[in-house]
């Protein structure tokens, strides 16, 4: 799960285990501007910033983990 921090704004994007996190982040991004929610600056999983050729398996991720997402103020 995608969540922007200060904010309850979530969004649930699954990405399979070995796929890129990129997949996710560019559908948390289109949504939260469909939603009008600002443009996203980053990216973070347990204090590291996820570039997004990583994949949930090389950070270890359960399933109920969340990404925290950075939006423009």
């Amino acid at each position: 799960m995608f969540q922007a921090q200060g904010h309850d704004r979530k969004a649930t994007v699954k990405v399979q285990r070995n796929a890129p996190l990129s997949q996710g982040m560019e559908r948390f991004a289109q949504h939260a501007a469909e939603q009008g929610w600002g443009r996203v600056v980053k990216y973070m999983f347990d204090g590291d910033v996820i570039a997004g050729n990583e994949t949930p398996e090389d950070y270890g991720m359960e399933e109920d983990e969340v990404i925290d997402v950075y939006l423009e103020a």
